[in-house]
């Protein structure tokens, strides 16, 4: 694997939150997005519909006080 990111990302799947204003909900769609195995990846159904539904995609103002 020879992206620094994503092999950092396979470790600690929350790994983006560390370096990226993401909020909880985007985070969690990430690593349904970015599942090694593709059976267990989001259908692009599911994706759609889980952004539709997405509150917010940064953190919020506490959280980023908190980072």
């Amino acid at each position: 694997m020879k992206d620094e990111t994503f092999r950092a990302f396979v470790q600690n799947p929350d790994f983006l939150r560390t370096i990226l204003p993401i909020s909880v909900e985007l985070n969690d769609l990430l690593k349904r997005i970015f599942k090694l195995d593709p059976e267990e990846r989001i259908s692009l159904t599911q994706l759609l519909s889980a952004i539709a539904e997405m509150e917010t995609f940064t953190m919020s103002e506490n959280e980023l006080r908190l980072a």
